[in-house]
């Protein structure tokens, strides 16, 4: 029996499911949502046929969940039942087949101006923008100056490891698409062929993977990397009651630290705490200094005992006077008085600041130990799982 019925008709069917018209079962794989010509109509789950009667013509099932979408036409044309399986494990078999599945939605990635800078022949600097993807995304990307001619050059890499996935040059625009193997970050780097400052327009989207999360971000974030490098490490056996010790740092250290220490029992102290940090490796006065700079240690050791210094920084002119017994100014940096130890992390690192050490004459001939730690921290880029907000 053929299926006539006006639209009004069809509509009162539709939401009613009164038993006439061509029956429909369906069933799925994986809790859904089923809609029907562009309406949600129920939640499907997995070994729970659900039925509904349909007017004649073609119909568009969907069913919808996090995983994907699968679509389904329809043609009602009799009362014979119709059964209509969704399969979204068959969305992973498309994809692996065709290289994208057909229901994907494009996303929004980037759409900007970029300024490259002027081509130099040998050390053009690289404007790099940097993005997190999945597994088997689909990038496609267009790239080209915003205004009159030249030529440019792009190429994308993964990052850290600045693996190159994909490049062209010397072309006047790029519109292209290239898959992503491995979920991480990838970073495009874009430079000019031009003899000045141009400016570009890069438009990225992203067709996801069909295993993608919903809510992948493409975003970066920014986790620090913290290095260090050893300054000096050295034991003096002062004859006069001043010293000084020049201290140069490098201008790119984000921070440095010191720890200084008269006689035998600060010394030991010092040696014993390091080593205890070093976890049986072979002596080096440096790992007590970087485990304090990392924050892997809350303290470094400080002893009292009779032997005692004063300490403080000053400029290479004030250095000068002190050591001539001329009035003198400190830098303002930490300074102690009556201390057998001491330790602190700074944050000046300009003018090559002179470590101005007092000893009393009780003192003098005595170990005084002074090691110093430079640290460097850069920043590297991993992908965005932060929870939204």
């Amino acid at each position: 029996m053929k299926c006539l019925l006006t639209a009004c008709c069809f509509f009162i069917f539709y939401i009613s499911f009164s038993q006439t018209g061509t029956p429909i079962l369906f069933l799925t794989d994986q809790q859904s949502t089923l809609f029907m010509d562009g309406a949600e109509m129920t939640t499907l789950n997995v070994n729970e046929p659900y039925k509904i009667y349909l007017g004649a013509g073609d119909h568009v099932a969907q069913a919808k969940n996090p995983n994907g979408i699968v679509n389904k036409v329809l043609s009602c044309h009799d009362a014979v039942q119709l059964i209509v399986s969704f399969k979204f494990v068959d969305l992973n078999t498309k994809f692996a087949e065709n290289g994208r599945s057909e229901i994907a939605e494009e996303k929004p990635v980037f759409f900007n101006t970029v300024l490259l800078n002027e081509h130099l022949k040998s050390n053009t600097i690289p404007e790099n923008k940097y993005f997190s993807f999945d597994a088997n995304d689909k990038i496609k990307f267009n790239y080209g100056f915003s205004e009159a001619a030249g030529t440019l050059n792009v190429a994308v890499y993964s990052y850290p490891d600045n693996q190159i996935i994909y490049s062209k040059n010397s072309v006047p625009a790029i519109a292209d698409s290239f898959t992503i193997l491995s979920k991480g970050v990838y970073y495009f780097s874009m430079t000019s062929n031009e003899p000045r400052k141009r400016n570009a327009t890069l438009k990225i989207t992203r067709l996801p993977s069909p295993t993608s999360k919903p809510d992948f971000r493409t975003s970066v974030l920014s986790r620090p990397d913290t290095a260090y490098k050893e300054i000096f490490s050295e034991i003096y056996l002062p004859k006069k009651s001043r010293l000084t010790i020049p201290v140069s740092i490098p201008d790119n250290a984000r921070f440095w630290i010191y720890w200084i220490g008269i006689g035998n029992e600060a010394t030991i102290n010092y040696d014993n705490y390091s080593q205890l940090y070093a976890d049986g490796k072979s002596g080096n006065d440096q790992f007590a200094l970087y485990g304090f700079g990392t924050g892997r240690l809350d303290m470094l050791p400080t002893t009292v005992s009779n032997e005692k210094i004063d300490y403080g920084f000053a400029d290479k002119i004030n250095a000068k006077y002190f050591i001539d017994g001329k009035p003198f100014e400190f830098l303002p940096l930490k300074k102690e008085k009556n201390v057998t130890s001491g330790v602190s992390t700074m944050h000046f690192n300009k003018n090559n600041p002179q470590l101005l050490i007092s000893v009393p004459d009780t003192s003098i001939g005595q170990k005084i130990k002074v090691v110093i730690s430079a640290f460097f921290v850069n920043d590297h880029y991993v992908v965005d799982e932060a929870i939204p907000n």
